[in-house]
């Protein structure tokens, strides 16, 4: 299945980072499975964005090596728009099921893979923001959650997760 959504997606979230393709000294590392239109920046300037096909291989790159090179107070912001799905079975780590990301056709990257990639940041005071907008996605990372239905009736919940993490829930 495809999805239209993440295409719009995209564009809204390089708009709201005012986004530019040069003269930027904030690095962008977009890995997606469409090509991209050309893109206005926050210069006026309309040209292709850079990106990378998106593959576990690749996604799982990008995203150890980019958390491996953070420095000090460095922020990353880590966007995910697509499916996210979940693993009938219970999985006997967590007494959980697994929820998984669906790539490239069947390829599936599992939250707790997801979640361990982020412990590869080398430094406490680094700020690590994840937005996953997709179905299944509350909890993913193994961090607290709250839902809010149509109705306004709120539900939350906590995942185990043995990464040493401080999160926030931000609504």
């Amino acid at each position: 299945m495809t999805l239209s959504g993440p295409k719009s997606d995209l564009k809204l979230m390089l708009k709201h980072l005012e986004y530019r393709h040069q003269g930027d000294d904030r690095q962008f590392v977009i890995i997606t499975d469409f090509n991209p239109e050309p893109f206005e920046d926050a210069d006026g300037v309309s040209r292709r964005i850079p990106f990378i096909p998106a593959t576990r291989q690749a996604i799982e790159q990008n995203v150890r090596r980019t958390l491996r090179n953070l420095n000090r107070r460095d922020k990353c912001l880590v966007y995910y728009s697509g499916h996210i799905d979940l693993n009938p079975s219970t999985n006997a780590r967590t007494g959980t099921s697994d929820a998984f990301l669906v790539i490239d056709g069947n390829a599936r990257i599992y939250d707790y893979e997801f979640r361990s990639w982020f412990s590869e940041s080398r430094h406490q005071s680094t700020t690590i923001i994840s937005v996953f907008d997709a179905c299944h996605s509350g909890g993913f990372l193994g961090l607290p959650y709250l839902y809010e239905d149509p109705s306004g009736h709120a539900s939350g919940a906590v995942v185990a997760s043995n990464l040493p993490t401080r999160s926030e829930v931000v609504s």
